[in-house]
């Protein structure tokens, strides 16, 4: 059939195909869309009645609460349990690859499922992830679940796409987390020609680094110092991971050092100035001081690359040197040996040197250098005291450029370890002068165990964060108690009003009528009125009390003048049991629980039972795709970064077993069925991760079929060789004839089992070896019975056996 237009002509769909012109690539990264959440609207009535509790306003305190009730409990601790019982695998073409990634996550399993159940009750689950050097890989080595009260997401902000003339949105993304105002990065990235500051004092390329090596490094976060201070430190640390990649850079220049290229999510040490009223700090003392003009609070604080912004004040260790070996520096390195001296405390250089061409020259080739020193007489000997200044950091430079003998094989790390960051003495500052994006460009992605280093001079800067069910870009997730908290808030207070009842009506109040205008004769002479004698009884009353009333009647109305009786409530503790269980019930459907799960089968059938399991299992599965997710990003694709370079291409992936399978019955069947029919075998491999237990393929070696002119018999079973097991035949042969020389009669041929897996092992299928051996065993075991009890020694009956081997055994 052909489709024609209005005027009957035929329609041909190249008409209205687009151009190449017009095909536009689709925007990739994110460049669209700004995530945002809102609370649940309250339920309200004409007027303001409001029907709903404001869940909105509920806190972490209040959830942590929650979970301590019995019933939310259990409900959060089957949760758990189940999925710490997740069956799952690392399914990858790369062997190695998958063998490693998940024997470091099984590794990790339960601190993983620990950390991340958080999340269940809180909405998401902070995690510090820890790495270590192990059987040559970079490894997880604890994960570290963090107190979610403690902690919130870091925000990275990025420019999303408009048109042409129209604003940038701005956009945000995960950019690590914070804990108690410290800042937990992704990673460190830098280009790999970048220089880096060993522990020998020698600058290196940053491709260059291998995995334990020293490096220079700092505290990442503030340490406590002597005299109760706070401050940042030098510290010597290794190099944990150290892989190769490509990532979106920039190029920053300052005015100190030179330009450092670093990917944009690099973070460096930026020293931040924030005014308050009524002090200031004086630029001449460093002390605070009391002015109008407000008070400067300098602190560190970590920034990424792309964030800086021209005036930024980055902590900056000192210009990267180069080891010389001209002679200049030969000859200054040999007088440093011969007269240098290098003190602790304090950390002092110098060089010993009588007036004269010597003492000129070391001062000419100082000053080439760019040291600065002063040179003091000692009028004691006259010899002058060549001082080097600039602390120790012209220390190390003057040690790392001339390397005298005497020192380069000493342990130097006194110079920095445990020196505090001070500016002007230990650190300068460098002001950003311009940031300029460079694109996409190769890095070198290098993890420390101090998490930091210095980098061509600039001091520069690992995380799992799970929120649960995530709608709408909230990385605090959903907090799966929250639907709970009215049954919650009712139940509580449930408990509390059934316990005073129950203690009410424990012991109920007892009521006494009486004539009050009557006196009554309390015995022993004391005489009451009938209102005080009703009085003392009642208040008598206890358990196993007696009470004597008398029997005087009314003539009117029959009853008893005194009696008692117990005020009694006409609600029962079962009314209070019916509605603590109908709010458990309501706590459990809110945490997806299902009611049979919990209950004791008083009520509801065995299939009502199963069902209710099966919609469970069904919600655990959603839930094992929504940890699937984070356990990809976070673990599984980071693991294979880390061991795997250059391995972009090969599929990894983390992949959990579906639960509530319930029809295993029906796919047994059809599963044998295939098998019998020879249509279908079963992957030994998968089959392993079901049953937990390695299987491997047996390969099976069939003998050809013997030549009936050969076999006069027309014994279908092949006979082996000679070689085949007749080293297991000669040992046997022995033992029997060592029991038949010491007069024993009954005996047999043994090592049976041996002799076929001798057999085996030349290549006899195991069928054709075991139907040979029954065969052999017998005829061999009656020349034995009919020939031990005539022959007169052992050396006799071996040679019987061995005749007889030789006659049933192939040449």
């Amino acid at each position: 059939m052909t489709l024609l237009d209005a005027r009957g002509r035929p329609i041909d769909k190249s008409q209205y195909r687009k151009s190449a012109s017009a095909i536009v690539e689709p925007r990739v990264g994110d460049k669209f869309g700004q995530w945002s959440g809102r609370e649940g609207v309250l339920l309200s009535l004409p007027g303001g009645a409001v029907l709903q509790f404001d869940l909105s306003r509920l806190t972490l305190a209040d959830y942590r609460a929650m979970r301590q009730h019995y019933q939310l409990g259990s409900s959060l601790n089957v949760l758990t349990f189940i999925m710490h019982g997740m069956d799952w695998y690392i399914e990858s073409e790369n062997k190695e690859m998958a063998s490693v990634i998940e024997g470091n996550i099984r590794e990790m399993w339960t601190p993983l499922i620990r950390a991340i159940s958080q999340g269940f009750w809180a909405g998401f689950g902070p995690n510090a992830v820890n790495y270590e050097f192990r059987d040559g890989y970079n490894l997880i080595s604890n994960i570290k679940d963090l107190v979610p009260e403690e902690c919130r997401v870091e925000w990275k902000k990025i420019m999303g796409w408009a048109p042409d003339g129209k604003v940038k949105p701005s956009l945000y993304k995960y950019n690590g987390l914070k804990q108690t105002g410290f800042w937990i990065p992704p990673e460190n990235c830098v280009h790999p020609d970048t220089r880096i500051l060993c522990a020998d004092m020698v600058w290196r390329r940053a491709g260059d680094l291998q995995v334990g090596q020293k490096i220079v490094a700092f505290d990442e976060d503030d340490a406590h110092l002597p005299g109760g201070k706070g401050g940042r430190c030098y510290r010597t640390a290794e190099i944990q991971v150290n892989n190769a990649g490509r990532k979106p850079c920039v190029e920053i220049s300052t005015d100190l050092g030179d330009p450092i290229l670093a990917s944009t999510d690099h973070p460096f040490l930026v020293r931040r100035r924030a005014v308050l009223a009524g002090r200031q700090r004086d630029p001449a003392t460093g002390r605070m001081i009391t002015t109008s003009d407000g008070i400067y609070s300098d602190r560190w604080i970590w920034k990424n690359a792309g964030d800086l912004v021209p005036g930024d004040e980055v902590g900056f260790f000192g210009q990267p040197w180069e080891h010389e070996s001209s002679e200049e520096i030969g000859w200054l390195a040999g007088i440093f040996d011969g007269e240098g001296s290098l003190s602790v405390n304090p950390v002092c250089l110098q060089i010993s040197q009588n007036s004269g061409v010597v003492l000129d020259k070391i001062k000419t080739l100082l000053a080439e250098n760019k040291f600065e020193f002063t040179a003091t007489p000692n009028t004691r000997d006259r010899c002058v005291q060549v001082t080097v200044l600039g602390g120790r950091r012209e220390i190390i430079r003057f040690l790392s450029l001339v390397q005298p003998v005497r020192f380069m094989d000493r342990d130097l790390s006194f110079l920095w370890d445990g020196v505090a960051l001070k500016i002007n003495k230990s650190v300068s500052l460098a002001t950003v002068t311009y940031v300029n994006s460079m694109g996409e460009q190769p890095i070198a992605s290098i993890q420390t165990s101090c998490g930091t280093f210095i980098t061509e001079g600039y001091l520069t800067h690992n995380t799992l964060w799970y929120p649960c069910l995530m709608e709408n870009g909230d990385y605090y997730g959903r907090k799966l108690l929250k639907a709970a908290f009215p049954s919650w808030f009712f139940s509580n207070l449930m408990h509390l009003f059934a316990n005073r009842y129950y203690e009410r009506f424990g012991e109920p109040l007892p009521i006494g009528r009486g004539r009050f205008e009557s006196d009554v004769d309390m015995g022993g002479g004391k005489v009451m009125s009938g209102k005080a004698a009703m009085e003392q009884i009642v208040q008598s009353i206890r358990s196993r009390a007696t009470v004597v009333l008398p029997s005087d009647r009314d003539p009117q109305t029959k009853e008893y003048d005194f009696d008692i009786e117990y005020l009694e409530s006409q609600m029962r503790g079962a009314d209070f049991e019916r509605y603590m269980s109908r709010l458990d019930e309501e706590m459990s459907l809110a945490v997806f629980t299902p009611v049979l799960l919990f209950r004791t089968a008083d009520v509801g059938s065995y299939n009502l039972g199963v069902q209710h399991l099966r919609i469970f299992q069904q919600m655990l599965n959603a839930l094992s795709g929504d940890i699937q997710f984070y356990l990809q990003n976070y673990l599984v694709d980071r693991l294979k970064v880390l061991n795997f370079p250059g391995s972009e291409n090969v599929s990894c992936k983390w992949v959990f077993r579906r639960q509530g399978n319930a029809d295993t019955e029906m796919f047994k069947e059809v599963l044998v069925e295939l098998i019998r029919q020879a249509r279908g075998m079963p992957d030994l491999e998968e089959l392993g991760r079901i049953t937990g237990v390695k299987l491997d393929k047996i390969e099976e070696l069939t003998a050809p079929a013997p030549d009936p002119t050969t076999d006069p018999q027309g014994d279908p079973t092949p006979k082996p060789t000679v070689k085949a097991g007749r080293h297991v035949l000669e040992e046997a042969a022995t033992r029997v004839a060592r029991e038949v020389g010491s007069g024993k009669v009954q005996t047999a041929l043994g090592y049976r089992n041996r002799f076929i897996d001798a057999l085996t092992r030349d290549g006899v299928a195991i069928q054709d070896a075991t139907a040979f051996t029954d065969k052999l065993y017998a005829k061999i075991n009656g020349v034995i019975t009919q020939a031990a009890p005539v022959v007169d020694s052992g050396e006799e009956m071996k040679g019987i056996l061995e005749k007889a081997f030789d006659l049933e055994m192939v040449s």
